[in-house]
């Protein structure tokens, strides 16, 4: 706009001069003036028209960054939700992992004790076959010394 109005002042300023010419010397002068006025303001009206066509283009340019930028907020919201569901999954693998380190803790500590368990009764039914076999062994001593 500011390029339209100094055109105008412009072609207002050549004008005046080109009037003052023309009527102090001659009426071919003015013609030339007048054709030359309307040169200018026609120049004018061009300058303005392509002005208004660069402000249209800058307006489309302004909204469709807009728009660009909107997407990419849309777009950093979406990872950042993204973001927080990848910690929630995070966590509740660390949870299932710490659950799962007990469980085998546990399983570990019942195999210990049925190990255990299990050694303190094949002890017991080793004493208990000792036991049975010495037992076992005077019984038959002493049925063979009964015998005739």
């Amino acid at each position: 706009m500011e390029l339209a109005g100094l055109a105008g002042v412009m072609a207002s300023a050549l004008g005046l001069a080109l009037t003052l010419y023309g009527v102090f010397y001659n009426g071919r002068a003015t013609r030339a003036l007048i054709e030359s006025i309307r040169q200018d303001v026609q120049a004018a009206h061009e300058t303005t028209r392509a002005i208004q066509e660069m402000m249209r283009g800058t307006q489309e340019t302004i909204r469709a960054l807009q728009g660009a930028m909107q997407a990419t907020q849309e777009t950093t919201r979406a990872m950042q939700e993204m973001m927080w569901g990848t910690q929630e999954t995070t966590r509740a693998l660390q949870e299932m992992i710490w659950a799962t380190q007990e469980t085998i803790r546990a399983i570990h500590e019942a195999m210990r004790a049925i190990h255990e368990d299990g050694q303190r009764r094949h002890e017991e039914l080793l004493t208990y076959l000792r036991e049975m076999d010495r037992r076992h062994t005077e019984l038959m001593a002493a049925l063979a010394q009964r015998r005739p």
